[in-house]
């Protein structure tokens, strides 16, 4: 659920309960006024000075100019089973395979796509691994207040999409290592599929921006201002595509599925972010540690759930390093 949003500060419960609609129809847009902030390492301090911000200190790696070609295929009967393949002009069977994932919600009324991950994404991804295909994915949406395309459906797309790309691996000359991108309700997904639906093992990294993870917690209010905010927006959301039934809550909670063998698991999040709180990576961070399993949790002070352009290029460097480490 990739909400680009406008910081809105929210004083008071009063507000909250009148405008409530009105920010939820914010978060679901395109707009995105955001703070460029750099990241803090897990603990550190979260006190922002935007007169003063922090230099960030990574080393940054040589980029290259990516080039290929594009093809849009169906992976599925239904219209918005479909997926964007960017195919390197040099390629093998060594070739790293990105599946992208975008946000939106899981659900139709947010008017998020693709498009996300091919505008806001790809490019800083290409120059970074310019010698990699990309499959940038779409699926069902559901249909708020319906039945329609409900949980566990989005999921499922996914796993087909998957499947896919991998039985084609042969004719489209790469590899069967899968690195899962994915930002928000894409994340989601991302998470829940690299810990859930990886027997065969080509999963071999997740990476994720601001991602829900517990899906049985994120409507919960804990009385801050950010808690507030996200337990809103989720109840304007979550009740509909669940219908409220726990076990199903349960199983498309990506932190229940954490085992000791969870593929290498990158995943930033912003602390100022009122959409999904910076808590949901904090629960994956916990269940990641207790399992021993390999993973890095960057969080970005001040940031809110839509990343700013500065913010997205400083994650991606920071992937460069861990992706080129774990999945050689």
């Amino acid at each position: 659920m990739f909400f680009m949003i406008i910081d809105i500060k929210i004083k008071k419960m009063r507000f909250l309960k009148k405008h409530t609609y009105k920010l939820f129809l914010v978060t679901l847009s395109f707009v995105s006024i955001v703070q460029s902030c750099t990241p803090v390492p897990v603990g550190g301090t979260t006190t922002c000075d935007p007169n003063n911000p922090p230099t960030l200190t990574t080393t940054t790696p040589s980029l290259g100019n990516w080039q290929g070609t594009k093809q849009t295929v169906q992976y599925g009967t239904d219209a918005n089973q479909n997926m964007d393949i960017y195919l390197p002009t040099v390629r093998n069977s060594d070739t790293k395979v990105f599946v992208l994932i975008h946000g939106g919600a899981w659900n139709s009324s947010s008017n998020t796509t693709k498009d996300e991950m091919t505008f806001k994404y790809l490019p800083t991804l290409k120059s970074h691994f310019p010698n990699a295909a990309f499959y940038v994915l779409e699926y069902r949406l559901h249909q708020l207040n319906t039945t329609i395309n409900r949980f566990p459906t989005q999921e499922n797309d996914v796993v087909q999409a998957l499947n896919f790309i991998i039985n084609r691996n042969v004719s489209d000359n790469v590899s069967k290592k899968i690195i899962l991108f994915g930002a928000s309700a894409g994340g989601h997904l991302a998470l829940l599929t690299a810990f859930k639906h990886n027997g065969s093992n080509n999963i071999k990294a997740v990476v994720t921006f601001a991602a829900p993870t517990d899906i049985s917690t994120v409507q919960q209010n804990d009385g801050t201002e950010i808690g507030i905010a996200t337990s809103n927006t989720a109840n304007q959301i979550i009740p509909s595509i669940t219908a409220n039934d726990s076990i199903l809550k349960y199983q498309s909670s990506p932190v229940n599925f954490v085992t000791t063998t969870a593929p290498p698991t990158l995943f930033f999040h912003g602390t100022n972010d009122h959409v999904v709180n910076v808590n949901q990576s904090d629960k994956l961070n916990n269940a990641l540690n207790i399992k021993n399993a390999t993973h890095q949790y960057q969080k970005f002070q001040c940031e809110n759930h839509g990343f700013s352009v500065t913010n997205i290029k400083a994650a991606i460097n920071i992937m460069h390093t861990f992706i080129n480490t774990y999945v050689p």
